[in-house]
């Protein structure tokens, strides 16, 4: 089941049931579960590459 937030998932459960410091526990499972660390998962950033150094660099017009 995917959830749809903290306050989404503690008012689905308080319909059936109701836990006692529910919140804090609906955080608490939340942070743990992995279908929602996989679907709120930010996309890789590729690092920010150095430039050459100077020794390896020759300087030219383009496509001489």
């Amino acid at each position: 089941m995917y959830h749809a937030g903290v306050a989404h998932t503690i008012s689905r459960l308080r319909k059936t049931i109701w836990i006692p410091k529910g919140r804090a526990e609906v955080k608490r499972v939340l942070k743990k579960c992995m279908g929602c660390k996989r679907w709120m998962a930010k996309p890789f950033k590729l690092p920010i590459m150095p430039r050459y150094p100077e020794s390896r660099v020759t300087r030219s017009r383009a496509l001489s």
